[in-house]
């Protein structure tokens, strides 16, 4: 997998960019303010749902200008796809091969893209939420369905919190019983996840550390002591 061109007009502050990386190793260096950052974010966005860094569409357009535009010539397992990217200050619209992109699943496997920045050592200060973020999405980038899985969680959320608002008791414990159900499965996939990170995490870093120390990764959702599903899912409820 790999990245063959990049073209970038009006995307933050670049105004026009065009790069045939190296198919090895790439580094980008500058001054601070030169747009470095914004490169390795549009390149995220070509196999992404959203920026890793904001939620904003209107902070991804160069001031003044009415729309960006990434396009970005990727192959992978001997396949070579042209992925084009518009953002707008109300949306944006995503094309593979000049056919329109309807779902963020469709995207995925054509770039995957990990990204560590210095904002991510926030995570270590600020509460869960920028961490839970995080496990999100490294949990995507290497498992299709879990896109599909969170998406569902968030929206019967949605609807038991609409029903607690307006203090409607009516079908709550209907609702309480699918949350319960989807949040298993969106806590099930990140255990599996971490799990299999951890493995990692203590095979290199026995080796980084001339086995002198050890390291190890773990999640722990509150309240949560399982890592079946089904078991999960009781201990939610």
């Amino acid at each position: 997998m790999r990245l063959c061109s990049l073209a970038v007009a009006d995307f933050r502050n670049i105004s026009s960019i065009n790069i045939e990386p190296s198919q090895h190793f790439n580094l980008l260096y500058g001054l601070n303010g030169q747009g470095k950052t914004n490169i390795l974010e549009a390149i995220y966005l070509l196999g992404s749902p959203r920026s890793f860094r904001t939620s904003r569409l209107p902070e991804l357009v160069k001031h003044g200008e009415r729309l960006a535009q990434i396009h970005g010539e990727v192959a992978s397992a001997g396949i070579e796809n042209l992925i084009r990217l518009i953002v707008e200050p109300v949306g944006r619209k995503v094309e593979i091969d000049g056919k329109a992109v309807h779902k963020a699943s469709e995207l995925h496997g054509k770039i995957n893209a990990v990204v560590f920045s210095p904002d991510d050592t926030g995570m270590v200060r600020t509460g869960p939420e920028s961490r839970r973020r995080y496990l999100d999405r490294a949990v995507y980038m290497g498992d299709i369905g879990y896109l599909q899985c969170w998406h569902s969680y968030q929206r019967i959320l949605k609807q038991r919190n609409h029903l607690l608002k307006n203090a409607d008791k009516t079908g709550l414990d209907i609702w309480s019983e699918k949350l319960a159900e989807a949040g298993a499965g969106v806590i099930e996939r990140r255990l599996r996840f971490v799990a299999v990170l951890d493995e990692k995490l203590q095979k290199y870093y026995t080796t980084i550390s001339g086995n002198i120390e050890t390291s190890r990764l773990s999640y722990h959702p509150e309240g949560v002591e399982s890592s079946k599903k089904e078991t999960i899912q009781n201990e939610l409820l």
